[in-house]
């Protein structure tokens, strides 16, 4: 760590983030519980009728240790992020009603002790759980309703606006629920101006979230639909936050269509698999509270861009590094893209396997890891420890239109080189020019496919499953490459890539050979 990089770090934080991390390092009041008031207890069927099984082990991010009780809840052997999924109490979704009821006594019995679960964020997401679970069957049990009552207690004068982004509209979204639940007018208000002010600022125009990964993006759209039917369910809520709620999720539902192939979607930034609800259940919620889900033809201002031609479509991310005080879950990929043939995937982002501040860690959210281009073996935006980035690359757009893209990015402008990506797409082929402007600039392309692609070199590029041929014009050198895709936590698969070396120019053609 070096004091350069962190001023070229902190210069980009709010006012906000500063002062809250000045406070969280001063001894803090003391909250003051109370006797959580009666509450009536109005079945809804939150999660669709499944059969719901008894777990032996506790699972989360593809890491399980076996229940036994008492169960600890402070368990770090997984590392921090672990520790918070267990206090989410996700499961409850999933198990029989008696075994949830069982880790939840666990927990009350436990709970004056305990420290993790009470950061704000695994409270949020534990408070919305437990009022689900509770509503779900019925459960009017006293001490369940205390510790939902501490929780948002503690939660409202806990909010993280030292990290802002999507902490703090999960702290919202729980303190309103919890409002709605107990019928506490100040914890609704107080969370619906901050929702009110977040929904603005989080969401594009175009619907994605300003983070910029699909992964998140699909976590706050099914938060949202929460909130929003909560409301419904309720018949209570302020008028102008649910139309808000209702407009900002039209079109989160929009670029969540736009974005996926069936239950597929680019693992842009920090995304993987099996975290988020699938697309499809988060559709089946739009249409089980009759929300329309708006058209998207392209997206703008969120930074992704799409392009067909024929059986192939591609994604790009000519964006950048969003939101600029709160980049923690951005890669160094400007300019990168993904690419499906026949709704398969066949260029992939190389995904997130985790959190943990490690040289993986560092590899996944580097340039050279995806695809696009490393001048010099540098990354393009300064990323460092878990969650830091310095110096970001700024991309500009300089042609738009449905079949072409030019764009650029000064994120090599250290070096005094500027990085020029040509999308072109025609009826039959897609064209990738890649220009390097400076001074002797020598450039690595690294194009990384999915497992399942079959790869055979060719005397001009690769010839991929038999039928979709990539050729370079420009190369100096190429060479196939073992390389791993993580597309779940804690889960590397093995697969190839292909790396190109060239410099000033690389002309990329993709075509599907017809018989």
């Amino acid at each position: 760590m070096k004091l350069g990089q962190i001023i070229r770090t902190v210069v980009h934080l709010k006012f906000t983030q500063i002062y809250h991390q000045i406070l969280l390092r001063i001894p803090g009041k003391r909250i003051r519980y109370s006797q959580a008031p009666a509450t009536q207890i109005d079945r809804f069927n939150w999660w669709e009728k499944k059969e719901r099984r008894e777990f032996q082990e506790l699972q989360f991010i593809n890491l399980s240790i076996p229940i036994h009780f008492p169960v600890n809840w402070e368990n770090q052997q997984f590392g921090l992020l672990w520790t918070y999924n267990l206090n989410y109490f996700s499961i409850l979704a999933e198990c029989k009603e008696e075994q949830g009821q069982k880790l939840m006594d666990d927990f009350v019995r436990q709970y004056p002790n305990l420290n993790i679960g009470k950061q704000p964020y695994p409270t949020s997401l534990r408070i919305i759980n437990w009022i689900k679970f509770i509503e779900q069957f019925g459960i009017n049990k006293r001490e369940y309703i205390q510790v939902i009552w501490d929780d948002a207690t503690r939660l409202r004068d806990n909010f993280e606006f030292h990290l802002l982004a999507n902490h703090l509209l999960e702290n919202a979204c729980a303190l309103y629920m919890a409002g709605l639940f107990f019928k506490e007018s100040n914890w609704q208000d107080y969370a619906a101006s901050i929702l009110k002010e977040q929904l603005e600022e989080q969401f594009y125009q175009d619907g994605c979230h300003y983070e910029r990964s699909p992964m998140y993006h699909l976590i706050l759209t099914d938060r949202l639909l929460d909130v929003y039917i909560y409301c419904r369910h309720k018949q209570a809520g302020e008028p102008d936050l649910i139309q808000k709620l209702k407009d900002t999720l039209e079109r989160a539902g929009a670029f969540m269509n736009w974005l996926t192939f069936m239950s597929d979607w680019p693992l842009f930034n920090d995304s993987a698999y099996g975290i988020a609800p699938e697309p499809d259940e988060i559709r089946s919620r739009f249409q089980a509270c009759q929300l329309p889900i708006s058209n998207l033809n392209q997206a703008m201002d969120s930074g992704f861009r799409r392009m067909d031609s024929g059986n192939m479509t591609l994604y790009t991310t000519c964006g950048n590094l969003t939101p600029e005080y709160q980049p923690g879950h951005a890669h160094a990929d400007t300019l990168s893209f993904c690419l499906y043939v026949d709704e398969s995937p066949v260029i992939v982002d190389p995904g997130t396997s985790t959190y943990q501040i490690s040289s993986t860690r560092s590899e996944e959210r580097s340039t050279r890891n995806h695809n696009t281009v490393t001048v010099n073996g540098a990354n393009s935006s300064e990323i460092w420890s878990g969650f830091r980035v310095g110096r970001r690359a700024k991309c500009h757009i300089a042609q738009d239109t449905t079949n072409e893209l030019i764009a650029w990015h000064d994120g090599y402008r250290k070096a005094g080189i500027v990085h020029e990506r040509q999308f072109r797409a025609n009826s039959n082929a897609l064209r990738l020019v890649d220009l390097l402007k400076g001074s002797n600039p020598q450039g690595e392309l690294n194009l990384l496919f999915h497992p399942s692609c079959q790869i055979e070199m060719t005397d001009e590029g690769a010839l991929v499953n038999g039928r979709v041929n990539f050729k370079f014009l420009g190369q100096e050198k190429m060479e196939k490459v073992s390389r791993k895709y993580s597309p779940f936590f804690n889960k590397e698969q093995d697969t190839f890539g292909l790396r190109i070396s060239f410099s000033k120019e690389l002309v990329s053609e993709i075509s599907i050979i017809t018989n």
